[in-house]
């Protein structure tokens, strides 16, 4: 009768040990501390109305927007590097604006401590971001080459400015 209880009592006893080593680390053992800075930004995104159908004939369906980011941004135009952000399948513009604030942010703490930084050749960024109308890429390869027509037209019109 001893042996029949034997399986169970070590598999009680290992279930108790495990669930007591899992809770000491949970609560104990954290190597993580509570260190992350929360990050803000104020997005103005601003939509290019010269990129009409002069320059591409899916000018009525997607849209081309300048990110500007609020308090830090003066000029409502392109001015400097040129990065292009395309959202994937089913993807928003306003994705850009992690990447764009925290760049921005950085290159606003370097002016802060090199005031050179400009005249050196580091000049920032700016980033444009393409509405495509949160269509689902992925299901559709006809809206995929209508999308990469646009998306080159846009990279045309960018280096133009």
């Amino acid at each position: 009768m001893v042996r029949t209880h034997s399986p169970l009592l070590a598999l009680l006893l290992f279930t108790v040990t495990f669930g007591l080593l899992t809770a000491r680390s949970y609560f104990s053992a954290q190597p993580d501390t509570p260190s992350c800075v929360m990050s803000y930004s104020r997005p103005r995104f601003i939509e290019q109305m010269h990129f009409d159908s002069n320059w591409t004939r899916f000018a009525t369906k997607y849209r081309l927007y300048l990110y500007r980011e609020g308090g830090y941004d003066a000029f409502d135009e392109g001015y400097r590097i040129p990065v292009l952000f395309v959202p994937g399948n089913a993807g928003s513009p306003k994705q850009v604006r992690s990447i764009a604030s925290a760049t921005t942010s950085a290159f606003v703490e370097l002016m802060g401590t090199d005031p050179e930084a400009v005249t050196g050749g580091r000049i920032g960024y700016d980033f444009f971001t393409v509405g495509l109308n949160e269509e689902f890429t992925a299901l559709h390869g006809y809206s995929i080459l209508e999308q990469a027509d646009f998306i080159n037209d846009a990279i045309r019109y960018i280096l133009s400015l």
